[in-house]
């Protein structure tokens, strides 16, 4: 889809769309280029610490909690205050996903 080939030219053909990720290294690097990208997220991660360390609503959380545990489920209900069940299966479903 259009809206794909957008995402994929940006990943790969535009310098530091991902900081730490230069152009073509998805293809050059494969099932690699997952370092590069967990280094990436520990960079802008350090960032936002120190931008928003501050604020009292800023939690820093990183991705294998959010993927690996009930926290999205937890969030939500605190924030809501609402009794929502959300399982795996629901959150293994994509949504950023170009519809065919």
């Amino acid at each position: 889809s259009r809206l794909k080939r957008k995402s994929f030219i940006a990943h790969n053909f535009i310098p530091f769309w991902q900081i730490n990720i230069l152009p073509l290294q998805n293809w050059i690097l494969g099932k690699k280029v997952i370092k590069r990208y967990e280094k990436t997220a520990d960079i802008k991660n350090v960032w936002f610490v120190k931008q928003y360390q501050s604020n009292k609503y800023f939690e820093s959380v990183n991705m294998k909690t959010i993927y690996n545990s009930d926290f999205i489920t937890k969030k939500i209900n605190s924030f809501f205050e609402i009794d929502l069940k959300l399982s795996e299966e629901d959150l293994k479903i994509k949504t950023n996903t170009s519809v065919k």
